[in-house]
């Protein structure tokens, strides 16, 4: 398995107990089932309906559900609305 350059930064953070976004790490923040916020995003990798790909700093979040949209959108944060039904993450 291939190990992030930046892991061991991660595990020093957890140590010294650091929030990881001091890190610049992306932040999913789920309210419900109905809304996904995503801070420090890359841009939108594929978007529908039922499955939204979302590129992070370190890796790519998929969403997926049911009347899935674009809220807000920007530079830094993009809000997701929808019914979610499943998230991953693709390394």
């Amino acid at each position: 398995m291939k190990i992030s350059p930046r892991e061991p930064i991660y595990r020093m953070a957890e140590q010294l107990s650091l929030p990881n976004q001091a890190l610049g790490a992306s932040q999913i923040e789920i309210t419900g089932s109905r809304q996904i916020l995503l801070c420090g995003h890359k841009g939108i990798r594929y978007y529908s309906e039922t499955e939204i790909i979302v590129d992070l700093r370190d890796c790519a979040v998929r969403l997926q559900g049911s009347n899935l949209g674009i809220c807000s959108m920007t530079r830094h944060e993009l809000l997701l609305g929808g019914v979610l039904d499943a998230m991953s993450f693709l390394r």
